[in-house]
């Protein structure tokens, strides 16, 4: 019946296309940048229900049906524009005015279509291109740890407490790369790496339940990178950087003692280019990277390479497609020797060889009616060549359909869409055996402005999933065929209350189906033992927040200051614990509950020498299970299995206070930069408070060493000094960033050390 209803909207819009109207005018015009005189491309032009977008010169044709009216302009980043016509001559000459920066940065993310930031209805962050490059964040994860509310715990996204430690498996953020999801099929977990960070434009990040817009994998947000664009004027940039590891405070680093090593180092370059023909936008870029690791034994050496061309067929239509090889080997450790080593206890060491490619069409055509009609694809192959009987490889592919219609006489914007994921995966890391896994989906939203200060809007989406698996595993016998459906919702509003004043306030669900790997996986790592659970049941959660979002000018001063508090609750939540014969199992583990308040600030303030800028976040989470029972803590093992779930989840944790395992309370982030003249200048702290709890056989000696003794040490997080120095010349880029500066050991999973005290320069030259 839900399908049946998608399919009716589907042809009610069908039916809106055909109606036919007059036509006695066409309307010609170019849109420009006020200040810039640049053309403008993608500025939606509307009159009397109809709309087109200006096209890479900024040029528009519309027909009307009256000799006389009033055309509207709206381009996410600009003031609307309103024109009466007829026009002075034939050809309309048109320039819009900027909005201010911090309220007016277009953002796709939170409805799959541009709008200013202060418009959303739920807590975002967005990350330039300047960001990562003057941080010299080499890998888009290092960004993601300045954001306010994000930590990255072994290369997996957690945002505003909603994960922990999952050990490489099931991620309940999603990755997604130019509106598309870019997750490991069987694992559902990110690659960063593939992500081409030479070509970045800017990296946003929603915060909070999102499956209503996209599905399973975004239960506890989105991080989307988003490419940059071509324009008329070629770029090219050759990046060059090395970063060099230096002693740690502690004195256990292992390359003082081994004089068959030399210093840690990391060495980067980068090309991208970037050109618009008449009809033709080409973006191509590449990497290489060679890592001798602090932790030994932790190497890398890839090389990535990827493009994307688009062919503006008309003004109307285009065709897209894109491409991204990676390929390399790596190799690091599950956990250290011994307390606070930089090296690997023997048998916990990997080493991998990886290939994987993604190829990406596209097609978007606007009738003349205003019908935005997109599809878009991934073929997704990686092979993943392991030792330890880890060795993986896997086919996916998704599909998409969407459908955007504003109705300008009503206010609404209708986004409908049909979506479909396919994968096959072959891997000893599961059973070594065959998975095939298909999950169909559709959705709907609905946004409507009132009074034009006032947004609402309401989504909904029904995805199912199905997996055809191994009859056994460990020699008993398992369901074959799984499924699950699930239906979920969003509400959300957007209040314009006065001049820069912004209000909002959502509630939304989200929901995960197990990922291959939580379900299947069968492994060792060192001394330790992961096994599968093929009744691993999907989790399901809802979370609401309300909001504000306050531009302010003080004197030359301009600024922005966000303040949210959240509640997420989560039922049937999936973590790894540990069962009764001491082996590590992906579990549900009940209902569970995290509250917070979260705050960023920013502010630009120019001088009469040059300009400063500030950015501050800090977040505050209460992670806490519902069920939670201390006499858990004198059970033995063997009574474990049976005992009721609040005294499973005491006795899984190495605290005595009821708190989720592997979050930190408090996050706190912050930046200064400044410029004079050619030359800046920048200071970056992170802040993360003690991991209060973890699971408690990391603490036992029996089986990993000094953890318990590096906690004991090191009960007070971490706090991080970063500098920054540079200068910009005509063609040339020169820059040195330190970082960790004061040398803190620490660490942000057990069992790994972070990195300590390094120097890293950046050379970037612009042809």
């Amino acid at each position: 019946m839900f399908v049946l209803r998608f399919v009716s909207i589907l042809l009610v819009f069908s039916s809106l296309e055909a109606i036919c109207q007059p036509v006695l005018t066409n309307l010609k015009g170019r849109v420009s940048d006020v200040e810039t005189s640049e053309p403008l491309p993608g500025v939606e032009v509307r009159y009397s229900g109809r709309s087109v977008q200006t096209n890479a010169d900024g040029q528009f044709s519309l027909m009307a049906d009256s000799v006389a009216g009033e055309l509207f302009f709206r381009c996410v980043g600009y003031k609307d524009l309103r024109i009466s016509f007829p026009f002075v001559g034939e050809f309309a000459l048109l320039e819009m005015e900027p909005n201010s920066y911090l309220l007016s940065t277009a953002v796709v993310s939170a409805s799959k279509y541009e709008r200013p930031i202060a418009e959303s209805a739920v807590s975002m962050s967005v990350i330039n291109a300047e960001m990562p490059s003057r941080l010299n964040s080499l890998s888009v994860e290092k960004a993601l740890d300045r954001i306010s509310g994000v930590q990255l715990i072994d290369g997996q996204a957690n945002i505003r407490g909603g994960s922990g430690y999952s050990y490489g498996a099931g991620s309940r953020v999603l990755l997604m790369l130019d509106d598309l999801p870019m997750m490991q099929s069987d694992a559902a977990v990110p690659y960063w790496d593939d992500l081409p960070a030479e070509n970045l434009r800017q990296i946003e990040v929603i915060k909070g339940a999102s499956s209503a817009l996209y599905g399973s994998a975004a239960m506890n947000g989105v991080v989307h990178f988003r490419s940059e664009e071509p324009s008329t004027e070629p770029f090219t940039e050759i990046v060059f950087s090395p970063t060099f590891y230096l002693d740690p405070g502690n004195g256990k680093a292992w390359w003082p003692r081994d004089a068959e090593e030399a210093q840690p180092y990391e060495a980067y370059m980068s090309l991208a280019h970037r050109q618009r023909f008449a009809h033709t936008d080409i973006s191509l870029s590449a990497s290489y990277r060679d890592k001798m690791g602090y932790n030994k034994g932790s190497d890398a050496s890839s090389f990535r390479m990827g493009g994307r061309v688009r062919w503006h067929l008309s003004d109307s239509l285009l065709l897209g497609l894109g491409a991204n090889l990676n390929t390399g080997t790596s190799s690091d450790f599950f956990y250290w020797e011994d307390n606070g080593l930089f090296e690997g206890a023997e048998g916990a060491t990997t080493s991998t060889q990886k290939t994987r490619l993604s190829l990406d069409p596209t097609l978007r055509w606007q009738n003349r009616n205003g019908f935005l009609h997109k599809i878009i694809g991934r073929y997704y192959f990686i092979q993943n060549g392991a030792d330890n009987d880890q060795d993986n490889s896997s086919h996916s592919a998704y599909l998409e359909y969407q459908l955007r219609k504003h109705f300008d006489g009503l206010g609404l914007d209708a986004f409908i869409g049909f979506a479909g994921s396919a994968s096959w995966t072959r891997a000893a890391l599961y059973s070594d055996t065959t998975f095939r896994v298909l999950s169909p989906s559709a959705y709907v939203q609905l946004e409507k402005r009132l009074f034009e200060r006032l947004s609402i809007l309401g989504g909904l989406r029904f995805e199912h999933y199905g997996s055809l698996g191994p009859g056994k595993v460990e020699g008993r016998d398992v369901e074959q065929n799984q499924s699950d459906s699930r239906t979920i919702y969003r509400l959300g509003l957007n209040w314009h209350v006065v001049g820069a004043s912004y209000l909002r306030a959502s509630l939304g669900e989200g929901f995960r189906f197990p990922s291959v790997a939580e379900k299947y996986i069968s492994t060792t790592a060192g001394g330790l033992r992961i096994a599968p659970n093929p009744e691993l049941r999907s989790e399901f959660g809802r979370s609401w927040e309300i909001g504000l979002r306050q531009g302010y000018k003080v004197l030359r001063a301009k600024g922005m200051i966000d303040v949210a508090y959240f509640d997420s609750r989560y039922f049937d939540m999936m973590e790894f614990v540990l069962n009764n014969q001491l082996q590590f199992q992906s579990r549900n583990i009940g209902n569970t509950k995290i509250r917070g308040l979260e705050c960023e600030l920013q502010l630009q303030r120019p001088f009469s020498w040059g300009s400063v800028s500030f950015q501050f976040g800090y977040t505050r989470i209460n992670p806490q299970y519902l069920e939670f029972d201390l006499l858990g803590k004198d059970l033995p093992i063997n009574e474990r299995e049976n005992a009721p779930i609040g005294q499973q989840n005491a006795a899984n944790s190495s605290a005595y206070e009821n708190i989720l395992k592997y979050r930190s309370r408090d996050l706190l982030r912050m930046d200064l930069s400044a410029r004079m003249g050619n030359f800046f200048a920048g200071y970056s702290f992170q802040y993360a408070s003690h991991v209060e709890a973890i699971d408690w056989l990391f603490q036992v000696t029996l089986f990993i060493k000094g953890i318990a003794d590096f906690r004991a040490e090191h009960d007070h997080g971490y706090r991080l000094h970063d500098f920054r120095f540079g200068v910009d010349l005509d063609q040339w880029t020169l820059q040195l960033n330190l970082f960790n500066a004061l040398n803190e050991a620490y660490t942000v999973r057990p069992g790994l050390m972070e990195a300590p005290r390094n120097l890293s320069f950046r050379i970037n030259y612009r042809l």
